[in-house]
């Protein structure tokens, strides 16, 4: 990660918005930042109720990604920035072993 860039501890559920919501801060400035429902879902494994777990589980990749994109300037009209599901590598599929 940048030293430009720092990530707040406490990340939110907007749960009417299907998003985790976190705060980064560079040059600064605090940049809100958040991550959709979608992305955590079908990038991250994670189910509706546990959205929350699963960023904190991936929250080191999360954050690589939100770095990423302040660092293109891909501020969003109000200035936050969004991870959406395209943003983020799909998942390497798990290799299945045929039973001998």
């Amino acid at each position: 990660m940048s030293a430009s860039v720092r990530f707040s501890h406490a990340p939110a559920l907007d749960a009417e918005q299907h998003f985790v919501v976190f705060s980064a801060f560079s040059h600064g400035r605090m940049i809100p930042c958040a991550i959709s429902a979608r992305a955590l879902m079908e990038r991250f494994g994670a189910d509706e109720p546990h959205l929350l777990d699963a960023f904190e589980r991936h929250r080191g990749a999360i954050e690589k990604i939100a770095e990423a994109l302040i660092e293109e300037h891909r501020e969003s009209a109000d200035g936050s920035i969004v991870v959406y599901a395209r943003d983020v590598a799909a998942p390497t599929p798990v290799a299945r072993h045929a039973a001998a």
